[in-house]
C-alpha cells in the first residue's frame, strides 16, 4: 500500500519464497510503548527512552473489535489460508514504535497480509530493563 505498508514482507516474500511465514499480532486494548522520535533512525543519537500510552483510538467497525467478538475476548491464534475469501476490508491497526494515532488505521485486510495471526484483547507495554 502506497509503498510502505507490507513493502517489507513482499521484500522478504521475494527473497525467501514458501520459506517466509508473516505473523501479524493483533490487540483491542491495553497499553503499549513507543518512542518520542517517529523516525527511529532519524538524529542518530539511539538514546530515546520509551515511553508507555494506553491505545485509544477505535474506529467502530475495526479488525480488532472483530476479532475480539469471535472469541469473547479470549487470546487465540488462526491461520489465514484457512479462510477461502480473503477480501475482507475494514480497519486495521498498525502501530509501530510511534505514538498512537487516528491515522494508524487503514483499510486493510489481515487475511491477505498475514499467514497467521494472534489476537490478545488487552496488551500490556514493554517496560525498559534500565532508564
Amino acid at each position: 500500500m502506497d509503498g510502505e505498508i507490507g513493502f517489507m514482507g513482499q521484500k522478504l516474500k521475494e527473497e525467501f519464497g514458501d520459506d517466509y511465514h508473516a505473523i501479524g499480532l493483533s490487540s483491542l486494548k491495553g497499553s503499549y510503548s513507543h518512542i518520542k522520535n517517529r523516525f527511529i533512525n532519524d538524529d542518530h543519537s539511539y538514546d530515546d527512552k520509551l515511553k508507555i500510552s494506553s491505545l485509544n483510538f477505535q474506529p467502530k467497525n475495526s479488525w480488532e473489535s472483530i476479532l475480539n467478538e469471535v472469541n469473547d475476548g479470549n487470546a487465540y491464534y488462526f491461520e489465514t489460508q484457512d479462510f477461502e475469501d480473503k477480501d475482507i476490508y475494514t480497519h486495521l491497526k498498525l502501530l509501530g514504535y510511534s505514538q498512537e494515532t487516528e491515522e494508524d488505521y487503514y483499510k486493510l485486510s489481515p487475511l491477505k497480509m498475514f499467514d497467521s495471526l494472534f489476537f490478545l484483547e488487552t496488551t500490556n507495554a514493554t517496560i525498559p530493563l534500565d532508564d
